[in-house]
């Protein structure tokens, strides 16, 4: 699943490999399961894991790329014909307040991260 995830990603997602955000950056959402259910994926929402000031806005700046603000969602930004959510937190628990698909996918480092329970949080569960 991780190589199924990452080829995706360095092909049609490029620019989020090559900026340097101030943090660690993770998919989320719907985008995994469908992935893993072999189902079409209507966005890739991105959670950026950060306790500094968000630089997202920059890196939509530096790209040119067309996006809108939604008020407590974060950024949604076009690219490759595709739409991209983008959101900076202070915690990934926080991410379960608005979404139900509490998995992440570290994107540099390769590995899935499940928080469906406080025990995976305290443990920093991580699945290869």
């Amino acid at each position: 699943m991780v190589e199924k995830i990452d080829n995706f990603l360095h092909d049609n997602l490029d620019i989020m490999f090559k900026y340097e955000f101030n943090g660690l950056l993770f998919l989320t959402g719907g985008a995994i399961k469908g992935f893993i259910m072999d189902i079409p994926i209507k966005d890739y929402d991105f959670v950026l894991l950060t306790q500094e000031k968000d630089n997202i806005l920059e890196f939509i700046t530096k790209h040119n790329l067309k996006y809108s603000i939604k008020k407590e969602h974060g950024y949604t930004v076009y690219y490759n014909n595709l739409i991209i959510g983008i959101k900076a937190l202070n915690d990934l628990s926080d991410f379960g307040i608005l979404n139900t698909d509490m998995i992440f996918y570290d994107v540099h480092r390769k590995y899935f991260i499940p928080i469906g329970v406080k025990q995976s949080i305290k443990k920093r569960q991580i699945i290869d």
